[in-house]
């Protein structure tokens, strides 16, 4: 169900930004282009899993060790898997790492069909953390009709739980509602680190919510990007390559937003949207490039910040 249907989006102003973060986003977009590289390549995957890993090398074996796993279980992918189901992940502490494969990246591929991973952290009674490593999710179609994430969504509970991205790829997903990509909620942290966003979109206009083309964080205490590209995505409403909804600090650090673009609405790589929420809404971003990205409505074609007040 949509998490926004009921917002009213007649009206949008302008929200004040502190001096500190308005500061660093002017100094970023007008200085860090000298020094930049655009094609950022992930760190490929070690050529050994971690100690006491299980294992995985097919379909067959993921679902099986996903479905067996405890809290603090590592499950170490070596080769590439298209999956036929989605990867149900319940309440639980978990590592999905990658394995060298020819020098990059295992992936796990929806094959354009289901989303790749889903993940419910909402018993309240423990904190939990999915972290994906040295791991390619590609392919992911969340579910219609507003499906959320298409090659991952994370929903916590109480605001204790969190989402590691780490040395990964997230590429050429899509999603009929928020979250072309990856779509979390109700979460202590997400951190994303080192990884890349590549062609993940929202196509479906008739969803109720298609904002967030790369990756949608909302009701999250701390959003951290660092060192991480967003390249080509699209959303056919707000953030064409990320979306931040009612969500506390967000640090965005030497990464780049390259050729996003937002539909009827505003920021072409990054919208901020605050909503009356109770966390204290900040973004500061240092050392990252905005290049080349747009809004079809003209506002904020690199970064907008806003809110629905009427």
């Amino acid at each position: 169900m949509s998490s926004r249907a009921a917002r009213p989006r007649s009206r949008r102003r302008l929200v004040g930004v502190s001096a500190v973060a308005v500061g660093a986003l002017l100094t970023t977009y007008a200085g860090a282009l000298r020094s930049v590289t655009y094609a950022r390549a992930v760190t490929p995957a070690a050529a050994s899993c971690s100690p006491g890993a299980t294992l995985v090398a097919d379909d067959t074996e993921l679902q099986a060790a996903i479905a067996s796993s405890v809290d603090d279980s590592v499950i170490c992918v070596t080769a590439d898997i298209t999956l036929t189901a989605t990867l149900a992940i319940d309440d639980t502490t978990i590592t999905l790492e990658g394995r060298n494969v020819g020098g990059r990246n295992p992936e796990l591929s929806g094959e354009n069909s289901g989303r790749v991973i889903k993940a419910y952290f909402t018993d309240n009674a423990s904190d939990d953390t999915l972290t994906i490593r040295d791991l390619d999710l590609v392919k992911g179609r969340a579910p219609g009709p507003s499906g959320q994430g298409g090659a991952l969504l994370v929903v916590g509970g109480n605001r204790s739980d969190a989402l590691v991205i780490a040395d990964s790829e997230i590429a050429e997903n899509d999603s009929p509602g928020d979250g072309g990509g990856v779509s979390a909620r109700n979460l202590a942290s997400v951190y994303v680190s080192n990884s890349l966003f590549r062609n993940n979109r929202i196509d479906d206009t008739t969803a109720g919510d298609i904002v967030g083309g790369a990756l949608k964080v909302r009701n999250t205490g701390q959003t951290t990007i660092t060192g991480s590209d967003f390249r080509d995505n699209s959303s056919l409403e707000w953030g064409g390559a990320v979306f931040l909804n009612d969500s506390g600090i967000t640090r965005i650090i030497g990464s780049t937003f390259e050729r996003n673009s937002s539909g009827t609405d505003a920021g072409g790589a990054i919208e901020v949207d605050i909503d009356d929420s109770t966390l204290p809404g900040a973004l500061y971003v240092s050392s990252t490039v905005f290049r080349d990205n747009s809004s079809t409505s003209g506002a904020g074609g690199a970064v907008r910040v806003g809110d629905n007040d009427d």
